[in-house]
């Protein structure tokens, strides 16, 4: 059995080496669609539909104030103090802002993303420093000693990657601040950020139509996500009628949201669109190999009548072209394969400590082999398109 399914790919070796322009054609098409579709898919599937990278990632959800309009906004403080508070859903809630200020390191100044977080933030998120330790209740209260905990990759560039921490100081706009913990290479939430403080420190905004942070929580187990929103729904009636702060600006209502929808929410039907639209290529792509395929098998009915005429019956000749289909297809996914291997070039000026993809980042969750669809950008042009002639070289030398 194998010895003859080994006859039927060599004898279709030879074939395409007889006619390297048709089996090209048939692979770029192939590749033309295949490449498209793995290459859109690679991106929805990093953002839509791989999981947030923390710990039980659909327990996670994101909490807004709904304003009359019926529009999701931020929270204003006293606001997140009662949800916090009050709810009966989520096991911890924490609220976080952040900005590009500027930051004096023993390396020299920087503008830097800085964000302002309270205290149980990182038990939202299930995560822990890599060294050092996390902010503690001393240093979540106005009046504590200033604390910061450092990304890795700012930690390697701008601090020596220094493990003695006592000796580590930071100055954020006008506050001088100590180094607590470094948080996990691939740690980036939300994004652009390197340094996060304790909001504490600052007395907070009384107003309750000060809308300044945005807000996550983690459910507790066996709630959902329906369950928690109206919770939290709740108890936004109940500050809308004890407030004395009558206006347009007041929530009205309040809401939890996945937090992975919460992100993608924007992007996730032009995503699906693009799917269907490359899905469509793909079939398009197909209809037209199998056409190519078709005209090349109406240039042979000498050959198979020849080979009819010899014994050869209807599934002998079907398990012919079965093996010339396959063998045109694993031709083309061993080029894209070999394409999806080699290392990305590293970007310009960029250190060993920004090589690390962020965690928070759906950006290069997304980018598998995304790098290395060259065919519609017009990229490499010596022979790596999916295999190409050289591999049909390759088969050639087999059949010979």
């Amino acid at each position: 059995m194998f010895g003859a399914i080994f006859q039927d790919l060599k004898y279709a070796a030879r074939g395409m080496g007889k006619s390297p322009g048709f089996s090209a054609m048939v692979i770029l098409t192939l590749a033309l669609g295949m490449g498209a579709t793995t290459a859109i898919f690679s991106v929805v599937y990093g953002v839509l539909l791989r999981p947030l990278p923390y710990p039980d990632p659909d327990r996670l959800v994101s909490v807004f104030e709904v304003n009359r309009r019926g529009a999701v906004a931020r929270l204003a403080d006293p606001n997140f103090n009662d949800f916090r508070d009050q709810n009966h859903t989520f096991m911890a809630m924490a609220k976080y802002n952040g900005f590009v200020v500027n930051v004096v390191a023993p390396a020299g100044p920087t503008r830097t993303g800085v964000s302002y977080v309270t205290r149980d933030f990182f038990k939202v998120l299930g995560v822990q420093p890599l060294m050092g330790r996390g902010f503690a209740a001393d240093d979540s209260h106005p009046g504590a000693a200033p604390v910061v905990l450092v990304s890795a990759p700012y930690w390697k560039e701008y601090l020596g990657s220094a493990r003695e921490f006592s000796a580590l100081n930071l100055r954020i706009e006008d506050r001088a601040y100590s180094v607590a913990g470094i948080l996990p290479e691939q740690f980036e939430f939300p994004a652009k950020t390197d340094l996060w403080v304790p909001s504490e420190l600052d007395p907070e905004n009384t107003s309750r139509t000060s809308h300044n942070y945005s807000a996550i929580g983690r459910l507790r187990p066996g709630v959902s996500v329906t369950q928690a929103s109206t919770d939290i729904a709740a108890i936004a009636q109940r500050i809308v009628q004890q407030s004395p702060e009558q206006n347009d600006y007041l929530l009205r209502s309040a809401a939890a949201v996945s937090m992975q929808e919460s992100m993608t929410g924007r992007v996730r039907s032009l995503l699906y669109i693009l799917l269907g639209a490359v899905g469509f290529l793909l079939l398009v792509a197909c209809a037209n190999a199998a056409n190519f395929l078709l005209a090349q098998a109406s240039k042979r009915g000498r050959e198979l009548a020849i080979r009819n005429a010899l014994g050869a019956g209807r599934g002998r000749l079907m398990r012919q072209f079965i093996a010339e289909t396959l063998l045109l297809s694993g031709l083309e996914l061993r080029g894209r394969y070999r394409d999806c291997r080699r290392p990305p070039a590293r970007a310009a000026g960029a250190g060993a400590a920004g090589s690390a993809a962020p965690v928070g980042s759906h950006d290069q969750l997304a980018g598998t082999c995304f790098h290395r669809w060259h065919f519609a950008a017009g990229g490499d042009r010596s022979g790596h398109y999916y295999g190409g002639a050289r591999d049909l070289r390759h088969f050639r030398r087999i059949a010979d």
